[in-house]
């Protein structure tokens, strides 16, 4: 079920995306104090590990920032860019989406120290992907 690139993330809310998070909150604490679990579970903490599995997804809302930034990434490669827009009655709310982060995120670029932490991430990771910042007035991509 692995695919290459896969990140070992899943949609929340299906029957796999629960179990994803039971191991997220049943595992997460073996880096922190092994001792005080059982080989069975550091057995399965290291299956998980081993294939990607991450950890930190659901802290501060990540998971559902992931699911857009996956969901703008498979819009990219249908339509070639990130320019989701409110205006697309099938992407409205991925448009809506991609138009917060350019409103929260735009000022990364300038002055990094202003943003906490999770924000640089999440700039990088929609930088990397060929993310406008900025588009001209009265752009339209529907």
């Amino acid at each position: 079920m692995i695919l290459e690139h896969c990140k070992c993330r899943v949609p929340h809310g299906d029957s796999l995306g629960s179990w994803v998070s039971l191991q997220r909150v049943n595992l997460k604490g073996i880096r922190d104090d092994p001792s005080s679990y059982e080989d069975y579970q550091i057995e399965r903490f290291n299956i998980l590990n081993n294939m990607g599995f991450d950890w930190e997804v659901n802290r501060h809302g990540d998971e559902d920032w992931e699911n857009m930034r996956i969901d703008l990434e498979a819009f990219k490669l249908v339509n070639g860019h990130c320019n989701a827009s409110t205006l697309d009655s099938d992407n409205k709310q991925l448009g809506n989406w991609v138009f917060t982060q350019r409103k929260a995120l735009k000022g990364v670029r300038d002055d990094q120290s202003a943003f906490k932490e999770r924000q640089v991430r999440r700039f990088h990771l929609l930088d990397e992907m060929g993310f406008a910042w900025e588009i001209g007035r009265g752009y339209r991509n529907v």
